[in-house]
């Protein structure tokens, strides 16, 4: 069909089958598929910075990140364990709020 002049995306809808696992078999048969299956960037070494400069620099909360980077708290949490960068312990988690705290002057 592809050689017919039908695009994966047409040959896909057509038979029912994904459109990824279709490039994939046409290019195993020598056959270049119209559309590239471009793989994921990688996130770059800058973002785990950014994130590792904020959270244990500027002590924000993993929520207080998420926001000022404008994504959920569970890509906080999934770069974070990407790039190796630790978690506080209960200790350090304490002792954050408390300076935060006196620094508000609440309480």
């Amino acid at each position: 069909m592809r050689r017919a002049g039908f695009t994966i995306k047409e040959i896909a809808q057509q038979t029912g089958a994904n459109e990824r696992t279709l490039g994939e078999k046409l290019r195993r048969a020598g056959i270049k598929p119209d559309v590239p299956i471009v793989a994921k960037p990688r996130t770059s070494e800058k973002l785990y910075q950014i994130i590792d400069h904020l959270y244990w620099t500027e002590k924000l909360t993993m929520y207080e990140i998420a926001e000022r980077l404008g994504c959920a708290y569970g890509n906080v949490a999934w770069h974070m364990r990407m790039a190796g960068i630790p978690r506080r312990n209960k200790t350090e988690a304490a002792a954050v709020y408390r300076e935060r705290k006196a620094r508000l002057g609440t309480g």
